[in-house]
């Protein structure tokens, strides 16, 4: 499953083209209008939701990013030590699942740095 912010395109355009044609069945003459009404809307809302991030909201993706990268190598380092002195008690199942998502997660993350 693909959840980064493209994703999003085909989703939105599932609930438009929803929200668009079954209230313009019975008023096909208004539909080109409906249609419009909605992009307009949808642009108006990306433009405000990019100033506000921009310019009312500014963080910065890197130092997150890096605290998060150290965090999982932390993590990566003590469950390897666990594993290989066989001190996990059955936990290295738990380290290895955490481990693995949190490595989706920094991907997750590395979409966003451009």
């Amino acid at each position: 499953m693909n959840r980064t912010q493209h994703s999003d395109l085909f989703t939105l355009a599932a609930y438009t083209s929803v929200l668009i044609g079954f209230p313009a069945v019975a008023t096909t003459d208004a539909m080109w209008d409906i249609a419009l009404a909605r992009v307009e809307e949808i642009g108006l809302g990306i433009v405000c939701a990019t100033l506000i991030s921009v310019v009312v909201f500014p963080r910065a993706l890197g130092p997150l990013l890096s605290a998060r990268i150290l965090s999982w190598v932390a993590s990566a380092g003590t469950w390897t030590e666990l594993v290989l002195s066989g001190a996990d008690g059955g936990a290295s199942t738990d380290g290895h699942i955490r481990l693995a998502a949190d490595a989706v997660e920094l991907r997750m993350l590395t979409s966003h740095l451009s």
